[in-house]
């Protein structure tokens, strides 16, 4: 009986926890790590993160830890105790493309983060500098198919999105392109810009002030359909059979076994920070697309991609690392 009555009283007490714990949070500043240098994807949770904290009635510090795609990142996150004061910017690179071809990822996607919120999709481009004479993705390809190795396109990174989607452009459109890795976003836009490199897969706000400037000019949306901001530029799945553009969501994960009631609070509040009309502009602006939603669309949209990535990436032949 005594043991019946105190297991009761256990379930009583970790109930009153919960409850005690979703009125408290938070208490003090909610840090959201960015798995990227500054200067690229992180201009957009900068934006959202004031919002959010008006929401919950503290500051969001956005903190940068880039390398390995986000792996750096994610993995600090993973690691960090459940209370919802350490959250990670999660994106599909890191969270999706990484778990397929990082044979050493040290942590696993599924297992070790509580989907949040997902946030919003990037829109992704095909670029050349302006000094080239291409004026459309036909006669890259043409010129690539006659000098194979000689052309070079820039990614951020080994395993980021912009080198997934490079490498299923080449996969697709059957030829052979030199891949530049570059150390975050920011150093790979400056080498486009200058003409270092010849062709970018990048999202368009990596890029934007290059095109207005006329540095860089849009061949193509490096997606499976056209943007209404550029309605003469192509779609690349239109161009090149067989090209399918990799996910690019962009949302928000905390470490395994964070509260509900935590994941509730800041699902709310992420969700109602997009809907404010300077972050709404900003996104429109920069061509992405609003996907907010509950914390269960964020994790069936993770184990829905991670079967699709290992497909596509299978088909590209794109080597684990």
């Amino acid at each position: 009986m005594r043991t019946m009555q105190s297991m009761a009283l256990i379930g009583v007490a970790a109930l009153f926890a919960t409850g005690t714990t979703a009125q408290i949070y938070p208490v003090k500043p909610v840090r959201v790590v960015v798995g990227s240098p500054p200067g690229g994807i992180d201009a957009y949770i900068r934006l959202i993160g004031p919002r959010v904290g008006e929401a919950i009635g503290q500051p969001v510090v956005i903190e940068n830890r880039g390398g390995a795609n986000g792996a750096i990142g994610a993995e600090h996150v993973a690691r960090s105790a459940p209370d919802g004061y350490t959250l990670l910017f999660a994106t599909a690179g890191a969270l999706v493309h990484a778990m397929v071809l990082n044979k050493n990822l040290p942590f696993n996607t599924l297992r070790d983060f509580t989907p949040v919120a997902n946030l919003f999709e990037t829109l992704k481009i095909m670029t050349v500098h302006a000094s080239l004479p291409f004026q459309s993705v036909a006669e890259v390809i043409e010129h690539a198919r006659r000098n194979p190795g000689k052309l070079t396109y820039a990614s951020a990174g080994n395993m980021t999105i912009m080198h997934i989607n490079g490498e299923f452009f080449k996969a697709a459109a059957k030829v052979d392109i030199l891949h530049i890795p570059y150390k975050g976003t920011a150093a790979m836009a400056t080498d486009l810009m200058a003409g270092r490199a010849d062709v970018g897969f990048p999202a368009l706000n990596n890029v934007k002030a290059y095109l207005a400037s006329g540095k860089l000019r849009l061949l193509a949306i490096a997606e499976n359909q056209r943007y209404a901001g550029f309605p003469n530029a192509p779609a690349i799945a239109e161009i090149v059979p067989g090209y399918s553009a990799p996910p690019s969501w962009n949302g928000i994960a905390g470490p395994a076994n964070l509260p509900r009631p935590i994941v509730e609070r800041l699902n709310a509040a992420f969700v109602k920070a997009l809907d404010a009309p300077e972050v709404r502009k900003f996104l429109d602006d920069n061509g992405a697309v609003p996907r907010a939603g509950a914390p269960e669309e964020l994790a069936a949209t993770i184990r829905k991609d991670l079967e699709i990535a290992v497909q596509m990436i299978k088909a590209a032949g794109i080597q684990a690392e």
